[in-house]
């Protein structure tokens, strides 16, 4: 668990992981040079199974988790962010449908949840219980599936083992180093393994590094760039490729919409004819922005 001025969640998050159902856990905490008051909360809590690492300078969220993961002892790593919290038997879930495999990385899915006072509010789902093959028994999958998915968003159980002998390290990224630090596993022989369960409580709050990124480009490129970077299977690249023209798609909107705001409703047209599947994904996006502002506003929550 990295952490950077996160006083006033990870409380929640810590506590939320000293309560699971599978007792033969410790947990990494990485604060990365908070100015707030988030050490303080951590060594509060009195627990030996909490392992605290202090950097003295800030070195972003990547690093920060990396050294977590370099100093945790356990077989298997899981990753949590400071503002988001577990479901009691979270855990326990994980290793059922991990079974001892060493080249699996297994996820369930995530309850994206409204912050209003700090405290977690479910609104909706992100992958859903028909999501990656539907199958009853979980089964592993290789990454085109998972570049298939609408959202990257993952927080998988990955094997140390795999993680230490590939020597993977994150990229120094603000927003989108995890995902490619999965996709490099992958590249390094992980699958992936889907439980449909949403035991992971996702904070969907403002001071967020999603909130706060305005660059829509960044997933792209970074998906670019692991394209690149490896010699993928012919299915595997065909997925990225069909990614990457989905991100575009989306660029094209977000800079519609910008535009629309700033009074320009040509331009925003023309941005939309020079994209075609812009103006295929655009009714689906706009009804989910939608849906989340009913829910946001019903709940009392803040802007993102």
């Amino acid at each position: 668990m990295p952490a950077y001025n996160a006083g006033g969640t990870i409380r929640r998050a810590i506590e939320s992981v000293l309560a699971q159902t599978e007792p033969a856990i410790e947990l990494v905490v990485c604060n990365d040079a908070s100015n707030d008051d988030t050490l303080k909360v951590i060594e509060s809590i009195n627990d030996p199974r909490i392992k605290l690492i202090k950097n003295s300078v800030n070195s972003g969220p990547g690093a920060a988790r990396d050294r977590a993961i370099s100093a945790a002892s356990a077989p298997w790593i899981a990753l949590m962010d400071a503002d988001d919290a577990w479901h009691p038997s979270r855990l326990q879930h994980l290793l059922a449908a991990a079974n001892e495999a060493e080249d699996v990385m297994v996820f369930d899915d995530i309850m994206t949840c409204h912050d209003v006072n700090g405290e977690l509010i479910p609104w909706r789902s992100v992958h859903g219980a028909r999501a990656f093959g539907n199958a009853e028994v979980p089964a592993a999958f290789g990454v085109e599936r998972y570049l298939a998915s609408p959202r990257l968003l993952i927080k998988p159980l990955i094997p140390a083992r795999l993680v230490r002998q590939s020597g993977l390290k994150h990229s120094n990224k603000r927003f989108g180093e995890d995902a490619e630090f999965f996709l490099r596993l992958a590249a390094a022989g992980c699958r992936f393994k889907y439980v449909p369960k949403a035991l992971y409580f996702y904070r969907v709050a403002a001071g967020s590094a999603t909130g706060q990124n305005r660059d829509h480009s960044v997933m792209r490129k970074m998906l670019e760039s692991c394209r690149e970077e490896h010699d993928w299977p012919v299915q595997a690249d065909a997925a990225f490729a069909r990614k990457i023209s989905r991100l575009h798609a989306d660029e094209a909107i977000y800079k519609a919409a910008e535009e629309l705001s700033n009074r320009q409703p040509f331009r925003a047209v023309c941005t939309l004819a020079t994209n075609p599947r812009a103006l295929i994904q655009l009714p689906n996006r706009t009804w989910r922005r939608f849906r989340y502002e009913i829910s946001r506003r019903r709940h009392g929550a803040a802007q993102r």
